[in-house]
């Protein structure tokens, strides 16, 4: 008799413990709730397209610059400037975070406010602004002395030159390609320049502070 009233028990134990609603388990904490905003042109020969993606890498900061280019595309002169007042702006939201009014067609030269809300409701204040930056790539891409039929090998790894030639490279312009936006200094497109010893050219990234690179010229007997 009392392993029956033991076995109800049990039963009955088993029966409420189903019937009880499911442990709620809190989402795990995401700080990256906003992983990327892009911003895509909404009016003339580029409309619909991507202008910048501009990744999150801070999750703790709450205002977001977007770095539109200067240029587009990067190698043209067409200046962004005009487009920034109506910039479609996009957002990817980690799962159960939003963004509160719903991101559309901003003014990025303004500071635009809306409130996000992450998986677990905390709500704070963000604000989304644009700001247009120079390209920061700095790189020789070809080099030659066309008086000379002479094409130089470059090493980009140890940022130099060779110059392979028997004639007399003492006094000759140069023709070359850099990265869009980007000067040499000297220039030796109008600058006749000796090349039979070591000539220091410097390329400037178009924003003109970021980064420079110093090639060194080398000649030698072929």
């Amino acid at each position: 008799m009392k392993k029956n009233i033991l076995y109800l028990l049990l039963g009955v134990l088993a029966l409420t413990s189903s019937c009880q609603d499911p442990e709620y388990v809190l989402p795990t904490a995401d700080r990256q709730g906003i992983t990327s905003l892009t911003a895509l042109f909404t009016s003339g020969p580029y409309v619909d397209k991507e202008a910048v993606v501009y990744t999150i890498a801070d999750a703790s900061v709450d205002k977001y610059v977007i770095p539109m280019p200067w240029y587009y595309p990067e190698n043209s002169d067409n200046e962004t400037s005009e487009y920034m007042k109506t910039m479609r702006v996009q957002a990817k939201l980690a799962p159960n975070c939003t963004i509160e009014p719903v991101l559309s067609i901003l003014d990025l030269t303004k500071e635009n406010y809306f409130t996000y809300t992450d998986a677990q409701g905390y709500k704070k204040q963000i604000c989304i602004t644009g700001e247009r930056v120079k390209s920061t790539k700095c790189q020789l891409l070809s080099f030659s002395i066309p008086s000379e039929d002479i094409t130089g090998i470059i090493d980009e790894d140890h940022k130099t030159v060779s110059l392979i030639s028997a004639e007399d490279l003492s006094s000759c312009l140069a023709d070359y390609s850099l990265s869009a936006h980007v000067t040499m200094s000297p220039d030796p497109k109008t600058e006749p320049l000796n090349f039979n010893s070591p000539v220091e050219l410097t390329v400037i990234a178009h924003d003109g502070v970021t980064k420079t690179n110093v090639y060194h010229s080398k000649s030698s007997t072929g």
